[in-house]
């Protein structure tokens, strides 16, 4: 990886290392560069090393792996290369759709999908534009840590007092939180009112995303990075998640806030058709659309039996699809197909 830090790579790796060691697998995690590496609680320190991209051949020469499991995105063509020079097997998997790219970038990543001896997509937005025999015919989307199914649901009735809306992630460009806000500021006055929106994620967008909810008068608090513990919490007095990404890989945060039994909207980017049944598990509005996204937090705020039923139906379909024992399951034959 190129660091750790506290986004849905991370959530991926985490989860993947986990059933490697409860199968007896040894497991390196390398990083290229410094970042929140202390945060990791699933592997001994003794496993875990900053390398720099320039230390990675003697890496490879020390540990001298049966694999090599990548998960990178600037660096991916690089850290292949110098897989290739020293014939380790990779196994290359994409937690972005190619599309999400600019030119450069997308000409380099099919150049490392046409080195990696497997290339695993995390959703069938991420494969379907990837054509070779190498290629993992199914998507391996992410596991959900089991923390989130313990979530206690404090608000299981209906309520006429404040609404908490719960948004997870970065404060990046791609996320357009500014589309969820604009939507709130479009509800009726006695609804937007009784609505805050709970903001747990960093970014460079934190000053202009405060600016904007205050201009819209719209109620917001942000509480910076939180570790899963804080999710949890928050989530278990929460009356909605909403996602309102242009694209996703996967979108994970949205199956935290599922697992955790929160009724759910997403914007429509093809991964959450994956897990977001309109009306079932949860519902999808036209990306940037929110006119389409007010109506839709509208629905759950005057429909709320019908609101936390479907949050009980999201958290049913994550459980049986999403958990990390079924989830990564796959891999293992994967390895053990190219380290052979």
């Amino acid at each position: 990886m190129e660091c750790w830090g506290n986004g849905g790579t991370e959530t991926y790796v985490a989860g993947l290392v986990r059933l490697l060691a409860a199968q007896n697998f040894e497991v390196t995690l390398a990083l290229l560069n410094n970042g929140d590496e202390d945060a990791v609680d699933f592997l001994p320190r003794n496993r875990i090393r900053v390398i720099g991209l320039a230390g990675l051949p003697k890496a490879l020469r020390q540990q001298r792996p049966d694999v090599v499991s990548l998960h990178l995105y600037a660096h991916l063509l690089p850290a292949m290369l110098v897989c290739r020079a020293l014939r380790y097997p990779t196994v290359t998997t994409l937690h972005m759709p190619l599309e999400s790219w600019g030119l450069r970038h997308r000409l380099y990543w099919r150049l490392a999908i046409r080195l990696s001896s497997t290339v695993i997509g995390v959703s069938k937005q991420v494969l379907n534009p990837l054509k070779g025999r190498n290629i993992w015919p199914s998507a391996i989307p992410g596991g959900v840590d089991p923390l989130f199914f313990t979530c206690p649901r404090d608000k299981q009735r209906p309520t006429a007092e404040a609404f908490t809306l719960i948004a997870m992630g970065r404060l990046a460009a791609e996320k357009d939180w500014a589309t969820l806000i604009e939507a709130v500021a479009r509800l009726p006055l006695p609804l937007r009112q009784r609505t805050a929106i709970e903001f747990y994620g960093s970014g460079i967008l934190q000053n202009e995303l405060d600016s904007l909810a205050k201009r819209c008068g719209v109620q917001t608090a942000f509480h910076g990075h939180a570790g899963k513990d804080q999710l949890v919490q928050a989530l278990s007095t929460a009356d909605l998640f909403v996602l309102p990404s242009r694209f996703e890989g996967l979108g994970l945060a949205a199956l935290e806030a599922m697992a955790a039994g929160v009724p759910t909207i997403t914007a429509d980017f093809a991964a959450a058709r994956g897990y977001i049944e309109q009306g079932v598990t949860g519902h999808r509005f036209p990306v940037g659309d929110a006119t389409g996204l007010a109506r839709w937090i509208e629905w759950h705020m005057t429909h709320p039996e019908a609101s936390i039923a479907i949050g009980l139906k999201g958290r049913e379909f994550v459980r049986q699809h999403f958990s990390e024992e079924k989830a990564y399951r796959p891999y293992l034959e994967i390895f053990k197909q190219v380290a052979n």
